[in-house]
C-alpha cells in the first residue's frame, strides 16, 4: 500500500490532461504561486514589439482575352471569300468573309433604281405645287393692287359728288338771278357747262371704281382656284414621297440582307485558326473562325468569402504564370463582382495585365497572389506563444509587489506568423515583457528571475535567449 501511493506521488502512473508540465500546472486555482519561499524560476524575457504584416493568399486564376467572339454567319449561304490568314492581326471593320451575293446585289440594283425613280416623280409633283403656289400667290398680289386701285376710284366719286354738288348749287343760283334778270345769258351757260363737267366726271369715277370690283371678283375667284389646285399638289407630292420613301425602305431591307452576307471584325485582335474555305456552306451558329483582342488580358480569379474584408478595388496583386516562370506581372484589382456563388461561396474578382508581346493567351493558369494593405501590429516570439486546445497565451513578467517579480498567465488572440513572430491582434498589454524561455513547468503567479540582462523595464526590444541550467528548452502546455 505504502509503495503504490508513493508511486502516484512521483507521477508514475497515469498522464496530465494538457501537453506538457506547464499546462498541468496552469490548471490549479488563481495566484497559485507554490509554496512559500519557493525559488524563482529563470526565464529569459523580449519586449512585444510592433512589426509590420500582410495577409498574402494564392489563388488560381484564368487568363481571357479582353475581347473574345466566335465568328458565325447570320445567314446560310456559300462562302465566297476569306479575306484573313490563321493568326493575322486585323482591325474593326475589316472584312472577314464574304459569302455569295449575286441575288441581293440585283434587288438592291433595281430597288435602287425604283428609289431614284420615285423620288424624281416626287420632286416633279413638288415643283408643280410650287408653280401652282406661285400663281396663287400672284393673284392674290393682284388682288391687292386692284383693291388699292378701287379705293383711288371710291375716293374719286366722293371728290367728284362735292363737285358736283357745288356746280349744282351755282347753276341753281344763276338760273333764279337769269329768271329776275339780274345774270346775263353768258354766264348761265358757264354755270350749266360747269355742272355738266362734274356730273360726267362723276360718272367716270363710277364706272372705274366698278371696274375694279370686277377685276377683284375675277382674281378672287382665280386665287382661289389656284389654291385648291396648289392643295391638290400638295396631296399628290406627299403621296409620291411616302411611295419613295417605301421603296427607300425596301432598299434598306436589300442591303441589310447584303451586310448580312459580308462578315467584319467588330474590334481589332487576332484571328485564331481557319476553319472555313471558299464554296463551303456556311449555317448559322458554324464556327467560322475566332477572333481575339490580347493587346492586354483579363485575369479572373476567385476569392473566398472570408477573404471579402481584405479585397477590393485598387487591391494590389502579383500574378505569374505557370508557362512564363520567370515572368512576374505587377497588377491592381480593376472589378468585383456584386455577388457571392453560394456554392463555392467564393466572389469573383478581375484584374489586367498589359500584354503587348502577346506571350499571354486566353484560357492560360495563372497564380494570383493577393496581398492586403499593410497593417501595423504588436507580436512576440512565436517561442513565447503556448497553445491549449483552441486557445493561445503568453506568460509576461509582472512586479509581484515585494521587489520581485512573478508570472502572469494572458490569454491572446493571434493572427499571422511571420519570420519566427507571431501577430497579437488582442488580449497583450502594452508595452508588455513576454517569457521567452524557461516556460517548461511555468505556473500563473510563479515567481520568476530574469537572467539575461532582460526586466521588465529595459529599454531594448527583448534579451537574447541564452541556455538555462537544468531546464530544457520548450514550450509547455
Amino acid at each position: 500500500m505504502f509503495a503504490f501511493v508513493l508511486l502516484k506521488e512521483v507521477g508514475l502512473f497515469g498522464k496530465p490532461k494538457m501537453g506538457g508540465t506547464a499546462g498541468a500546472s496552469a490548471s490549479q486555482g488563481k495566484g497559485g504561486a507554490g509554496k512559500a519561499g519557493a525559488r524563482p524560476v529563470n526565464v529569459a524575457l523580449a519586449k512585444a514589439e510592433v512589426r509590420t504584416f500582410s495577409d498574402r493568399v494564392e489563388i488560381p486564376g484564368t487568363a481571357l482575352a479582353n475581347e473574345s467572339i466566335t465568328v458565325t454567319s447570320k445567314v446560310q449561304d456559300v462562302v465566297d471569300e476569306v479575306r484573313f490568314e490563321s493568326g493575322q492581326n486585323v482591325a474593326r471593320g475589316d472584312i472577314l468573309i464574304v459569302l455569295a451575293r449575286t441575288e441581293q446585289s440585283a434587288d438592291l440594283g433595281g430597288a435602287r433604281n425604283d428609289v431614284a425613280a420615285a423620288f424624281d416623280d416626287a420632286d416633279g409633283v413638288y415643283q408643280e405645287a410650287a408653280a401652282a403656289r406661285a400663281e396663287a400667290d400672284a393673284a392674290y398680289n393682284e388682288i391687292n393692287a386692284v383693291s388699292r386701285d378701287l379705293e383711288a376710284a371710291r375716293a374719286g366719286i366722293a371728290e367728284a359728288e362735292a363737285v358736283r354738288s357745288e356746280a349744282k348749287l351755282n347753276f341753281d343760283r344763276v338760273t333764279a338771278l337769269a329768271d329776275r334778270g339780274f345774270a346775263s345769258k353768258a354766264r348761265l351757260d358757264s354755270a350749266r357747262a360747269q355742272l355738266q363737267s362734274a356730273e360726267s366726271r362723276l360718272q367716270v369715277s363710277k364706272e372705274r371704281a366698278e371696274g375694279a370690283s370686277q377685276r377683284i371678283e375675277t382674281q378672287k375667284a382665280r386665287a382661289n382656284a389656284l389654291t385648291r389646285r396648289a392643295q391638290s399638289v400638295d396631296q399628290r407630292a406627299q403621296s409620291s414621297r411616302a411611295r419613295a420613301q417605301s421603296v427607300a425602305s425596301r432598299t434598306n431591307s436589300v442591303q441589310s440582307r447584303l451586310s448580312d452576307r459580308i462578315i467584319r471584325a467588330p474590334f481589332s485582335g487576332r484571328v485564331g485558326l481557319r476553319t472555313v474555305s471558299p464554296g463551303q456552306l456556311a449555317r448559322p451558329g458554324d464556327v467560322l473562325a475566332t477572333l481575339d483582342d490580347i493587346s492586354q488580358i483579363k485575369v479572373d480569379f476567385d476569392v473566398p468569402e472570408t477573404r471579402l474584408n481584405s479585397l477590393q478595388v485598387g487591391t494590389e496583386v502579383a500574378i505569374r504564370s505557370t508557362a512564363i516562370p520567370d515572368q512576374l506581372y505587377k497588377a491592381t484589382v480593376r472589378f468585383v463582382d456584386t455577388r457571392i456563388d453560394p456554392r463555392s461561396r467564393s466572389i469573383r474578382a478581375r484584374a489586367y495585365i498589359p500584354n503587348s508581346d502577346g506571350r499571354l493567351r486566353p484560357g492560360m493558369l495563372m497564380s494570383v497572389d493577393v496581398k492586403t494593405p499593410d497593417r501595423r501590429m504588436p507580436a512576440v516570439p512565436e517561442v513565447a506563444l503556448l497553445e491549449e486546445g483552441n486557445a493561445s497565451f503568453v506568460f509576461i513578467a509582472q512586479s509581484d509587489g515585494k521587489g520581485g517579480q512573478k508570472a502572469k498567465r494572458v490569454p491572446v488572440s493571434i493572427g499571422m506568423r511571420r519570420d519566427g513572430f507571431a501577430e497579437i491582434v488582442s488580449g497583450l498589454p502594452a508595452d508588455a515583457m513576454v517569457i521567452t524561455e524557461g516556460l517548461v513547468g511555468l505556473r500563473d503567479g510563479q515567481a520568476i528571475k530574469p537572467v539575461g540582462g532582460g526586466s521588465p523595464g529595459a529599454k531594448s526590444t527583448g534579451t537574447k535567449a541564452v541556455p538555462l541550467a537544468g531546464k530544457s528548452d520548450g514550450r509547455g502546455g
